[in-house]
């Protein structure tokens, strides 16, 4: 199995996390509280970045590699590519109506809070997903070779949140994870 597995796994870790942030803040706005959206937006900044940019290219090398070997099938199991394009113009579009929020309009972050709702558990189900359907494929099919292919096509970039140092636009989502995650462990 090539190390990009793991590592992939491990972005739908911090991908749940960041889920987990937006179901949160999520409940912030159905009780009213405006003050939710500038996490969200971070959240979701996250989002059409990070995957996009690095997670999804890697996962759409594979399920090209895959498309490949399996001559049929593959796409009966899941269509990573298809779901990847949806998901990225979906986030687009929530990305938006989060930016035209305003905290007076309580029936609009209702609305909204409905709408991000939908796209979490979406999120989710892709996730697992690409975890039952397209890694237990690739680590069967793929060959080093393959695999090679696949992380040539990485664009080396690191993950702003969970990398070796959080980007600066991102400390306050950071930090509300961080602050969350210590308050619900035993100590």
């Amino acid at each position: 199995m090539s190390l990009s597995i793991p590592l992939l796994r491990r972005d739908h870790v911090h991908f749940s996390l960041i889920l987990d942030m937006l179901d949160r803040q999520t409940e912030a706005l159905e009780r009213g509280d405006a003050r939710a959206v500038p996490i969200i937006l971070l959240g979701l900044k996250y989002f059409r970045d990070y995957p996009r940019k690095v997670h999804h290219p890697i996962e759409d090398a594979i399920y090209g590699v895959l498309r490949h070997r399996m001559l049929r099938g593959v796409d009966k199991l899941f269509n990573a590519l298809e779901e990847h394009v949806e998901l990225h113009q979906e986030l687009a579009v929530i990305s938006a109506a989060a930016r035209s929020l305003d905290g007076k309009d309580t029936a609009a972050l209702a609305g909204f809070a409905e709408r991000l709702r939908k796209f979490t558990a979406r999120e989710r189900r892709h996730i697992e997903k690409e975890e039952v359907y397209l890694y237990p494929a690739a680590v069967r099919l793929l060959t080093p070779e393959d695999w090679a292919s696949v992380m040539a096509s990485c664009s080396g970039d690191k993950d702003p949140v969970f990398g070796d140092a959080t980007a600066a636009s991102f400390d306050r989502l950071f930090a509300e994870i961080l602050v969350r995650d210590l308050a619900t462990r035993d100590v």
